[in-house]
């Protein structure tokens, strides 16, 4: 009886819409774990510099991987037929191997300048492996999106776990051994791509075979690509500006500081894109589809974004806090001294993180609304503030300068355009006043409880930290009860009705 009522509530039936995203939502969470229970021992092992280096490897192969495909790994969705979608993953599959062929042609001419260009020396004997890294990664978006054509969402599951605990496995094994390195985990991590890669590929091989020696032919493929040529002339553009504004801060340190600073910032830009790779990611699709379902009508989308602007706020107010008051503190205890400069880049980054975490959701709204014009706008301003804010502090040698000026431009830039896009779904300004105006005095007490936790026990970190968890689990008991008494009143008051 149980069993049934949960999967009527998930789905109404097996395979239904709930239960294919818990299937997708239960891999990334479990990628995401191992990779977190690694991390405490991955930094006693590799010193930051290597951290760096392998940041730097990380952002060369995600700016190449977003393009690779030229995007048309998104039109392997739109076909009715499976005969016209098997050619369009035939042109996302080929294409890494295109653009991979490429790029070791460029590296093998000027890899040694751009090695020198970046300051990154250590990176030069692993330049190799760039383009086996992103022909790999490029394959697996192609993979990952017929597979998903096919609903076969457990096995990309169970694939992205393997992936991650083959990584960390061979990164940890690396460091014991003491290739402590940024070689240790910049194989490890392209042999994680790899087993991903080669997983998926066999299985739908396995399956689709047939069908794939059957319809697949170069004149079909060439149809396609100018069927859906809007995919490489335009989307592409707009995601390899929205890529490159992530990417490049990684790229900018390193030409004017040192790889452990690079290595710091990689660490920390890790720990706090984690609450958007577990939940934030589920929060957007899921906002996606509700507020794509009821654009018609603005007064039920005008509903759905103060519901989701309201439980945003509530989710990350205080985590966004902590890691501007304690960040140093957890740093410090959960991955040792060594990275108590990561600890200082975070709670420099930590608001930042607030108001990128409540509105990056809202940038489908531009979708919903179709003012797709607009999204590349926002994403040319979000590209050059943070290039700015980063060369500007870059030429006075100053990275606290930089990751101040990065903070500052992100919190225009993002609080700007979620009062934009709001404005144009007809959001009126007293409800979203309404929210913070509810949530903020209790974030100011939590905020003020942890600074006097802080003013006493400077000298404990494990104490300030520990406390500063406990208030915050405190707070969401709170919120928690107070939201349990406004389901039980709402109930009461319909049944006397």
């Amino acid at each position: 009886m149980f069993l049934r009522r949960a999967r009527n509530w998930l789905g109404g039936k097996r395979g239904g819409f709930g239960l294919d995203v818990l299937k997708l939502a239960g891999g990334t969470t479990g990628a995401q774990a191992i990779t977190v229970l690694s991390l405490p021992l991955l930094a006693r092992l590799f010193p930051p510099d290597a951290f760096g280096a392998a940041g730097l490897f990380t952002s060369l192969v995600a700016i190449g991987a977003v393009v690779s495909c030229l995007r048309y790994e998104f039109a392997i969705m739109l076909p009715e037929s499976d005969e016209q979608a098997a050619n369009v993953f035939g042109i996302a599959l080929s294409l890494p191997l295109v653009f991979a062929g490429a790029s070791a042609i460029g590296l093998a001419v000027a890899g040694a300048r751009l090695v020198a260009f970046l300051n990154a020396p250590a990176l030069l004997d692993y330049l190799w492996l760039l383009p086996i890294a992103l022909a790999l990664a490029g394959m697996f978006q192609a993979l990952n999106y017929w597979n998903t054509r096919r609903k076969r969402f457990g096995r990309v599951s169970v694939v992205l776990v393997a992936a991650s605990a083959t990584s960390s496995a061979l990164q940890l094994g690396a460091g014991i051994a003491g290739q402590t390195t940024a070689g240790g985990l910049i194989v490890g991590a392209t042999a994680g791509t790899t087993m991903a890669t080669s997983a998926l590929g066999i299985l739908i091989w396995r399956d689709q075979n047939s069908l794939f020696r059957r319809v697949i032919r170069p004149r079909r493929m060439w149809e396609n690509a100018k069927r859906f040529r809007k995919f490489p002339l335009v989307d592409a553009w707009g995601a390899l500006l929205n890529n490159l504004a992530w990417q490049l801060p990684a790229l900018l340190l390193s030409i004017f500081f040192t790889q452990s600073v690079v290595g710091y910032y990689a660490m920390a830009n890790r720990v706090i894109q984690l609450p958007m790779a577990l939940i934030g990611a589920s929060i957007s699709q899921v906002f996606y589809q509700r507020a794509s379902a009821v654009r018609a009508d603005s007064a039920a989308l005008v509903a759905v974004i103060v519901s989701t602007f309201d439980r945003l706020v509530t989710m990350m107010l205080i985590p966004a806090l902590l890691l501007t008051l304690v960040g140093r503190e957890l740093f410090l205890v959960v991955l040792g001294p060594a990275w108590e400069e990561a600890g200082f880049y975070v709670q420099i980054l930590g608001l930042w993180t607030l108001i990128w975490f409540i509105a990056s959701p809202f940038t489908v709204l531009f979708l919903t609304l179709e003012y797709q014009g607009r999204a590349l706008l926002v994403n040319i301003i979000i590209l050059v503030s943070r290039v700015a804010s980063l060369i500007l502090g870059g030429l006075n040698q100053n990275v606290v300068l930089a990751l101040l000026l990065f903070t500052i431009s992100g919190l225009v830039v993002y609080g700007g355009m979620l009062i934009w896009v709001m404005r144009l779904a007809g959001v009126p300004s007293r409800a979203v006043l309404d929210i913070l105006a509810r949530r903020g005095p209790m974030a100011l007490l939590f905020a003020a409880a942890i600074a006097l936790v802080k003013f006493f026990g400077d000298a404990y970190p494990v104490f300030v930290l520990l406390a500063s968890l406990g208030l915050g689990a405190l707070y969401y008991l709170w919120i928690f009860r107070q939201s349990f008494m406004q389901t039980m009143f709402s109930a009461r008051y319909e049944r006397q009705k």
